[in-house]
């Protein structure tokens, strides 16, 4: 298979996960009024652990069944720990503020990332990517709109999941070192799956059919963002991958529009150039993976 082939494959399934992980969150937003959080990140665990099993049950039959044996099964949980928490603020930003703007600081973890490796693992980057992270983080006051939102809770839920999604890569990062991507999706949803349906029998509430649906779709396609962005990686570099993945801003904004009726103002427009942009030269400039 030729180079080129592969960047066409990579890039359709990069375009396909970001345009999956832009209706999952559109789903999560419809149903997030009707139900509590910790139900929606039940509902999104389950599909995605019924679905491993599925996938490892179809390879048991007609291949070579994969052993699951890990080493390292406290970075999986830890794996898990920092991808509930960041998605259950990402989810919860969702009841408040618009879709592409809980899109956009989700997005910012490439920022924190490097700040993390820097501060924690003593890496050192240049003046440039200082004066970049700090554009970037401009961006995201204009985001949350100093004196009107930057101290509401809601809107700091939203920026608060992008931080958290950075521990969780990193921690992905170190698991990828060490096991298979079908290995390290196994333990991620079944932990995920375990912890989520632990929390949400305290906040059980009755669920109304249309909201069971959103919530049953949210995870089917948060399943499909998962997938899709294995596959994505298998054909191309992370950092290619990573940077196509800010297209779901663009699926995003369409979705807020025609369904919610939100589009960005000046301000908002001004913070997705400047923290998309900056996050993509963060993610291109990074050659070297985590020590």
């Amino acid at each position: 298979m030729t180079k080129n082939n592969n960047l066409q494959k990579a890039v359709i399934f990069s375009i396909l996960s970001a345009l999956s992980f832009s209706i999952m969150a559109f789903f999560v937003k419809k149903a997030a009024p009707f139900s509590h959080n910790n139900q929606v990140i039940f509902f999104r665990f389950s599909v995605s652990f019924l679905y491993i099993l599925l996938v490892l049950g179809i390879r048991h039959l007609i291949k070579k069944p994969i052993s699951l044996k890990t080493k390292y099964l406290k970075l999986h949980l830890l794996r898990a720990f920092f991808s509930l928490a960041g998605m259950m603020s990402f989810y919860y930003s969702l009841k408040f503020i618009t879709l592409v703007n809980a899109n956009v600081l989700i997005m910012t973890s490439p920022l924190f990332v490097a700040i993390i490796k820097v501060l924690y693992f003593k890496n050192k980057i240049k003046l440039t990517h200082w004066i970049v992270i700090f554009i970037g983080f401009i961006g995201i006051l204009f985001i949350l709109k100093p004196g009107m939102e930057i101290f509401k809770q809601n809107s700091l839920y939203g920026l608060a999941s992008g931080i958290i999604i950075a521990l969780a890569f990193i921690t992905i990062r170190k698991i990828g070192k060490h096991d298979n991507p079908t290995i390290s999706m196994f333990y991620y949803f079944l932990l995920a799956f375990i912890i989520s349906s632990i929390i949400s029998i305290f906040r059980w509430q009755p669920l109304d059919h249309s909201t069971i649906i959103n919530l049953l779709l949210a995870g089917i396609t948060g399943t499909f963002y998962q997938e899709f962005l294995i596959r994505a990686f298998t054909y191309a570099p992370a950092k290619i991958v990573s940077s196509l993945l800010y297209i779901s801003l663009i699926f995003s904004i369409f979705l807020g529009f025609i369904f919610f009726h939100n589009f960005p103002g000046v301000l908002s427009w001004i913070g997705i150039i400047l923290v998309s942009f900056c996050s993509i030269f963060v993610v291109q400039a990074e050659k070297n993976s985590l020590k």
